[in-house]
């Protein structure tokens, strides 16, 4: 009777001693769940797991879909590449102005607001495509881009660099307290670069970029007409969740 009772503390302690060591969880995209060490983890490339009974088995991160290391109080759970998504941000550009009126010429520099949302669908981790829509603030104008986006990742990572070129048209529009009688919006271009933190279900964005938009002002004063056009050519910088 005692033998058996040993042999039962001795099972008893095993088991426990196995599932404390072997505490770190590797799920993979097709259900699998495989516990075990982790001896190596190159973020973006693969992960390596010591097994129960000695075995090392390494798995590439295009298969994995969460890891859990407990020594290191890791979590990690790899991005959405495929679906449909939506991004909304703001930020502030740098805006220098070159105006010309009639035969004159002026050149300056202004701080202002906007903000952008796009819509759209992920094809894999280098081609996400979308329309976006925004608010852009001008001085004495507002600009409502309309425009295409094509977005991708350039790394697998969970903390990645990215890259951003929408193309579009900005319609211009007169704020209620500017003198312009019309507004005629032009081409708008919008490259930049970025970094994204993703998350299992959505992401942080931070972009900095390049803007172009012309944009033309009409008024009739006392019988006398004035057109003047703008080329704002904006240095960005937005933030944003993405959906």
């Amino acid at each position: 009777m005692k033998r058996i009772l040993v042999i039962l503390l001795l099972f008893s302690a095993t088991a426990a001693f196995t599932q404390n060591v072997y505490n770190d969880k590797v799920k993979l995209k097709n259900g699998s769940v495989i516990y075990g060490i982790i001896t190596a983890n190159k973020p973006g490339e693969y992960i390596e797991l010591l097994i129960s009974g000695r075995e090392q088995v390494r798995f590439y991160y295009d298969e994995v879909y969460s890891i859990k290391d407990k020594a290191k109080m890791l979590h990690f759970e790899a991005p959405e590449t495929n679906g449909y998504f939506n991004t909304t941000e703001f930020g502030f550009t740098l805006n220098k102005v070159e105006n010309v009126w009639w035969d004159v010429q002026d050149h300056y520099t202004e701080v202002f607001f906007s903000i952008h949302t796009i819509n759209g669908y992920k094809f894999n981790r280098l081609l996400h495509t979308g329309v976006g829509i925004g608010l852009d603030y001008y001085g004495d104008s507002k600009v409502m881009p309309l425009y295409a986006s094509v977005v991708g990742d350039l790394l697998k990572s969970r903390i990645t660099p990215f890259y951003r070129a929408n193309l579009g048209w900005g319609f211009a529009f007169d704020r209620e307290w500017s003198r312009w009688d019309k507004s005629v919006g032009g081409v708008f271009f919008n490259p930049a670069l970025g970094l994204r933190v993703n998350k299992r279900r959505g992401a942080f964005i931070f972009l900095w970029g390049y803007r172009h938009q012309r944009v033309k002002l009409e008024v009739t004063e006392f019988e006398t007409f004035t057109q003047e056009t703008r080329l704002h050519r904006n240095f960005t910088f937005t933030m944003g969740l993405e959906f």
